[in-house]
């Protein structure tokens, strides 16, 4: 009798042994925190486009306590809107950049945030000004992927 012989190992198998195993911290967290800076992002960018437009900007003291009152407001109601799109988008570069090292760049990351904000804008928009608000929302969407990407890790575990 001779020994039975041992089972061939396909490429897939060897493949995934020799991939080492990473792991994402810290993706929630990033989430959360780049859903809390959307509602500020998006009135500072919005200040921002009205400047460039030649639009000037005059202040009362007044007026700047109303704004640092809307500023709290958009941090909450920004929140609610942009929690969905920063964690679904933090957990897509994050899964990419485990298996993908260039995608841990945070010019990927901003890269994605800009495509994804503004593409859902440009896709979803009726109003007259079309190219201006998904370019914003590409701005602020750009500007939050790169706060989510501050916070999220990648941890070689290798033994």
């Amino acid at each position: 009798m001779s020994p039975p012989c041992a089972p061939r190992r396909s490429a897939a198998m060897s493949w995934l042994e020799r991939r080492p195993m990473t792991r994402v911290r810290h993706v929630g967290s990033g989430a959360v925190l780049a859903s809390l800076a959307a509602g500020p992002l998006f009135l500072a960018v919005a200040a921002t486009g009205e400047l460039l437009d030649g639009n000037p900007i005059v202040l009362t003291p007044n007026e700047v306590e109303l704004i640092a009152g809307a500023i709290w407001l958009a941090m909450i109601f920004g929140w609610f809107v942009a929690i969905v799109p920063n964690l679904l988008g933090a957990l897509l570069m994050g899964r990419l950049g485990r298996d993908n090292v260039v995608a841990r760049l945070p010019v990927m990351w901003s890269l994605a945030g800009a495509a994804l904000g503004g593409g859902a804008i440009w896709l979803t928009w009726t109003g007259e000004d079309r190219v201006g608000a998904s370019s914003q929302m590409a701005a602020v969407a750009a500007l939050c992927a790169l706060v989510c990407r501050a916070r999220v890790r990648w941890i070689d575990e290798r033994d």
